[in-house]
């Protein structure tokens, strides 16, 4: 059992806000933050080469920050990864949260986090999140995917329970796993959480309240079917040899997750009237599964440091 003790105090918490053509929705994100009911150390909005008014928006919310400190920190368009990346290691707080552009959080979300990360000993903890599309509100519960069994890594790796603007953790994990892999172009966060999660040192509670707001857009990553399919397909093959050993059966674990992966987006392609696409989608488990009973299962998985100056690219073979 973790034997640190965690300090109660919201300063120790930096907010990174990675933030690309946001102007529409930044300033709602940094108003959810100011309101909560326990001030975080700083904020840091790391605007990822936009081409609008989101580094102006952030500027203003910066001169006129009160008891919370607002940094701006820029790059090129990189993609999401790479900006939290930059936000995690100039953070100044023991611990990190994440919070999108696009989403926001209730005002009772640090305070509850703060409560769960002390009374469990935790690293990392997450919640439940609304999820708003179309002027409809979805209660999304995570926790009931999330199991309390001593070695949790079976279960995220089938499901994926943890949302990334959910996240409260302790920032050295996420920097001795490695931080987020900018090369994917989705997953990221899954990917992430699944290193820190395999450490069988790291301790992680996602608990039943609803304290975020997902807003679904046109153009956010989660309705990229075939890169979500892929960038999934990419993490299962990477992280498989963390299986062995951690269970009776880690081959059928792995192919139930590639399955789960390939009947997820067979029904979004459906949904969007892509029937074609859906069916195809279906047939390719079988060249999973073969691909899943072949691959050796006696090795390390190697994860290179993302956040080091110059992360090292990995082009694992999905199909």
């Amino acid at each position: 059992m973790n034997s640190q003790v965690y300090p109660a105090r919201p300063a120790d918490i930096s907010i990174i806000i990675p933030a690309y053509q946001a102007e529409a929705t930044l300033g709602r994100a940094i108003d959810s933050v100011l309101a909560q009911t326990v001030t975080p150390h700083e904020i840091v909005v790391v605007d990822d080469g936009s081409r609008d008014r989101t580094l102006a928006i952030a500027e203003q919310y910066a001169a006129n920050a009160g008891s919370c400190a607002i940094r701006i920190l820029s790059q090129e368009n990189l993609g999401a990864g790479a900006a939290r990346n930059l936000g995690l290691l100039s953070a100044g707080g023991t611990f990190v949260a994440f919070l999108d552009a696009d989403d926001e959080w209730l005002s009772e979300k640090l305070a509850r986090s703060i409560d769960i990360l002390n009374g469990e000993t935790a690293d990392l903890v997450s919640h439940d999140y609304l999820r708003l599309e179309g002027g409809r509100s979805d209660y999304i519960s995570c926790a009931r995917h999330f199991s309390h069994r001593p070695d949790p890594l079976f279960d995220y790796f089938l499901r994926g329970y943890i949302a990334t603007s959910t996240v409260v953790a302790r920032r050295q994990a996420l920097l001795d796993a490695g931080g987020f892999d900018p090369s994917l172009r989705s997953g990221q966060d899954y990917e992430l959480w699944l290193a820190v999660i395999g450490n069988p040192a790291t301790r992680h509670h996602v608990f039943p309240e609803a304290l975020m707001r997902y807003h679904v857009t046109a153009n956010s990553i989660t309705s990229q079917v075939e890169l979500r399919r892929r960038a999934a397909l990419r993490i299962l093959f990477r992280h498989l040899p963390a299986l062995r050993g951690r269970g009776k059966r880690p081959r059928y674990t792995a192919i139930l997750r590639a399955a789960i992966i390939c009947i997820q987006a067979s029904n979004a392609h459906r949904g969007a009237g892509n029937y074609a696409r859906a069916i195809v989608t279906v047939f390719r488990i079988p060249i999973h599964v073969i691909s899943i009973l072949c691959i050796r299962m006696d090795g390390a998985v190697e994860r290179p440091d993302f956040i080091s100056p110059d992360p090292v690219s990995t082009d694992e073979a999905t199909e």
